[in-house]
């Protein structure tokens, strides 16, 4: 099975959960399967983590994420009842690298790590996918409000 993975993080290194989670759930679906993994970066020092993901990855796309678009992107949110970080982590360059790679590639399953990452995936209708939460946004903020 041929699979497209996409990260709003590279899963490397391993210091937050859903790195963690990624990470692991490439590592085990790479016994199997083919995996590309394309995933969205906050510097270009990231790109030195790549080698330890190749072991596991048919191939690797990275897009680096500006922070300064990422936070006019989000603030385009306020008013919406689409959860900010929807809007933090969009880039047109991560939509356009998804598209490219659906179009000229034929992947049985694209599989989409928390919901800032579905944007990139509702016009490829054929394909199917799967969400991975990871966490609920609600218990989150339920969390946060209780302390």
């Amino acid at each position: 099975m041929r699979i497209l993975y996409l990260t709003s993080r590279l899963p490397y290194p391993l210091y937050k959960g859903d790195k963690l989670r990624a990470y692991h759930q490439i590592k085990y679906l790479s016994r199997r399967h083919s995996v590309t993994l394309c995933s969205l970066i906050d510097s270009k020092e990231e790109l030195s983590y790549i080698n330890e993901l190749e072991k596991y990855c048919e191939c690797i796309e990275t897009i680096l994420l500006k922070p300064y678009f990422s936070y006019l992107s989000a603030f385009s949110y306020v008013f919406s009842r689409i959860p900010l970080q929807v809007g933090y982590y969009y880039s047109r360059k991560m939509k356009k690298k998804i598209d490219e790679l659906l179009t000229s590639e034929r992947f049985d399953i694209i599989h989409t790590q928390l919901v800032r990452m579905t944007p990139y995936i509702k016009d490829h209708r054929k394909t199917p996918k799967v969400l991975d939460m990871v966490d609920t946004l609600s218990l989150n903020m339920k969390r946060r409000l209780e302390k």
